[in-house]
């Protein structure tokens, strides 16, 4: 979090918007990314 802080402050912009949401690192069942094959 203080990199993402930092950047922002760095930059006079706002942090990255994800387009996702993870729970515990992983985007969870709506992404096929997150699935063992």
């Amino acid at each position: 979090p203080e990199t993402v802080i930092a950047q922002a402050l760095q930059t006079g912009g706002g942090p990255n918007v994800s387009d996702a949401y993870t729970i515990n690192g992983l985007p969870g069942l709506l992404y096929n990314c997150s699935n063992r094959n």
